[in-house]
């Protein structure tokens, strides 16, 4: 699977692009991205959704919108829910934590390619330097999670 939060959100696999339409699903999916193999407290994501006043029903609708996830996932990858739910989003005490391997999400190649960059020119090897850091910059596509309405806890990620 291929994750690419650098411009819009998009999760691909064999040539299928398939990623949530509705927006709070998509921002619960932006900020377990954005905290990629940590775990999110569901306060966090309750907050990041609804801010200071969220419904009485905010944990029931986050299990709901983390279903909603995992079907996406399980749909995308070929696989079942419950694979999904015990391989990539998994629920942890009082959260959740989504699994991303690095070579499939373009944060972390960006990440990779910026430190390789910036270690090569320090050693003085600018033209190798300048290859990963065109390499890096080549992977954005607009501000990250573009199309994503980013509640205040993803926000403040997103500007640090």
């Amino acid at each position: 699977m291929e994750i690419s939060i650098l411009g819009p959100l998009v999760l691909s696999h064999a040539g299928r692009v398939d990623t949530p339409t509705a927006p709070k699903p998509r921002a619960v999916l932006g900020l377990l991205l954005l905290n990629a193999d940590q775990a999110v407290q569901a306060s966090a994501l309750i907050r990041d959704l609804w801010g200071a006043s969220p419904p009485v029903s905010a944990a029931t609708t986050l299990q709901t919108y983390i279903l909603r996830i995992r079907q996406c996932l399980g749909g995308l990858l070929g696989v079942p829910v419950s694979e999904v739910a015990e391989r990539l989003l998994v629920t942890v005490p009082r959260g959740y934590t989504l699994r991303v391997a690095s070579a499939e999400f373009d944060r972390r190649t960006f990440d990779q390619l910026a430190v390789a960059g910036r270690r090569t020119l320090a050693a003085g090897e600018n033209v190798e330097a300048a290859n990963f850091l065109s390499r890096a910059c080549a992977l954005w596509r607009g501000p990250a999670l573009a199309d994503v309405c980013a509640g205040a806890v993803a926000e403040a990620q997103l500007k640090a």
